[in-house]
């Protein structure tokens, strides 16, 4: 597709985006003033929400930080964080998640990594010490395919969390309301095996990317699919330590409990009783909704998502679409810092390259 197709086609995209939510609002399911009431009269819970979804994407950080250093790359956790916020930025602008994880990797692909230097506590003869820090390593930079190589079992210790966390409110919910067992039992299903399947993907990472491997090297394309062994050796590595992909899968278990917060808050702030666990079963459908390449950042689809899962959970009908058009607010202001962190660290790889 060639460049001016593909931004008519994101521009359309941007436009039907705008239709739904103008849908959203003729039809009563957003209605303005409610949710311009709510950071008039609840700012708090409003700056909560922000919070807890700013908490969310310094978990993200450190979860990649994470399972870059585990492929040997010393990715620190302030640089972390700030692509994670990068790449939040423009999943919101431009439909899909995947474009926000395309330039999280060409950016991180941009930048001098450094090991800090290692130091060393010498014992004097008065018994104080003295600690005496070595020369720092030279700086290493990734690939763009290694960069995305990082990103395959981060994405998939994402979701991992994210179905086990929403297997766990619906089993809850469950047992709260046994009545609504035709209802979440297919969701319940879903996610479990969801679950699971994601659970052996990490198992048997490393041994999928060697197998890919060799076939690429026996292939007659040897030459040309070297960006892609390098990538799948660097997913080798990241699946090597089952006890970081552990920390990783954890770490995204805490996101969810951060998000589910930041969607309760939107609820009290629009003065809307909903529970925490009743969101809890809801907003996963809603996050994979929203990662449908239909509208930037799936605007007017989470919302009609939200509608009718939080109605088919006993709400009105109206409740669900407004309390994720005021997340959504909030995210639109986090992505904001994504787009301040993405100028700082396009002009610092832009620096890195001239020296």
């Amino acid at each position: 597709m060639s460049r001016p197709q593909s931004r008519f086609w994101t521009l359309v995209r941007i436009a039907l985006g705008v239709f739904l939510v103008w849908m959203l609002w003729r039809t009563g399911l957003v209605a303005p003033e409610r949710v311009l009431a709510a950071f008039s009269h609840h700012l708090g819970w409003v700056a909560l929400a922000l919070l807890s979804h700013a908490v969310v994407f310094a978990i993200l950080g450190l979860r990649w930080s994470l399972i870059a250093r585990t492929a040997g790359f010393p990715v620190s956790f302030s640089l972390g964080g700030k692509l994670a916020f990068v790449s939040h930025f423009f999943s919101t602008v431009l439909p899909g998640n995947g474009a926000g994880d395309l330039v999280k990797a060409w950016i991180a692909s941009r930048q001098d990594l450094t090991k800090s230097a290692e130091s060393t506590r010498l014992r004097n003869a008065d018994g104080s010490f003295t600690e005496v820090v070595g020369r720092q390593s030279a700086p290493v930079r990734m690939s763009l395919s290694q960069a995305l190589g990082t990103m395959v079992p981060d994405r998939l210790a994402g979701m991992t969390g994210l179905l086990l966390a929403w297997f766990l409110c619906l089993s809850i919910s469950l047992a709260a309301r046994p009545d609504r067992l035709p209802l979440l039992a297919p969701f319940l299903a879903a996610s479990l095996i969801g679950a699971a399947a994601l659970l052996g993907a990490l198992f048997f990472l490393p041994a999928v990317s060697r197998w890919l491997s060799d076939w690429s090297t026996r292939s007659r394309f040897a030459l040309l699919l070297k960006p892609l062994r390098e990538g799948l050796a660097t997913l080798e590595g990241c699946g090597a330590s089952r006890a970081s992909l552990a920390k990783a899968v954890a770490l995204s278990l805490l996101a969810q409990v951060f998000f589910f917060g930041a969607a309760y808050a939107c609820a009290q702030a629009l003065e809307r009783s909903i529970s925490y666990l009743t969101l809890g079963a809801a907003m996963p459908l809603v996050a994979f909704s929203n990662s449908i390449p239909v509208s930037p950042g799936g605007l007017g689809v989470g919302e009609g998502v939200a509608a009718a899962a939080l109605r088919a959970l006993g709400n009105p009908v109206e409740a669900g679409a407004e309390v994720m058009f005021l997340l959504r607010l909030v995210l639109w202001g986090l992505a904001m810092t994504g787009f301040v962190f993405w100028l700082s660290l396009r002009g610092r790889g832009q620096l890195q390259e001239r020296s």
